[in-house]
């Protein structure tokens, strides 16, 4: 069962998260009063360019980590069924097992998911940086 692949799904669209992000994602790095999430290195997690990336909270995203938190045990947003935070290959993998069980396209990759959300973003007029 993978009832957290919901969730790591939603945050990566809604926020387009990287994969080694989502896995990573900490309490202490979400501010819902703000309406944003705070993207750092941290222990054995290192940001792609190395400094940190501020990104804002969609009310569905606030809506599921409303619903994570209410539950928290662990320091990590989303966790496996064992309560540890969760591992980038496993994820990958088993979103793609998920995709297809949906039967979508082989080409459907988590990673998909951060493309479609920036490039909504975008068709909806914000900046590609």
């Amino acid at each position: 069962s993978t009832p957290y692949m919901a969730p790591v799904i939603i945050l990566t669209y809604g926020m387009a998260l990287r994969l080694g992000e989502a896995c990573a994602l900490q309490w202490d790095w979400v501010d819902l009063n703000a309406g944003l999430v705070r993207i750092q290195s941290s222990g054995g997690f290192k940001t792609k360019s190395g400094g940190v990336t501020l990104k804002p909270i969609t009310r569905v995203c606030a809506g599921a980590l409303s619903r994570l938190k209410d539950g928290a045990v662990s320091p990590y947003v989303v966790t496996n069924t064992k309560g540890s935070p969760l591992n980038a290959k496993h994820t990958s993998k088993t979103f793609k097992r998920l995709a297809r069980v949906c039967r979508l396209p082989e080409t459907v990759t988590f990673h998909g998911l951060r493309h479609g959300s920036l490039s909504l973003a975008v068709a909806n007029g914000a900046s590609i940086e």
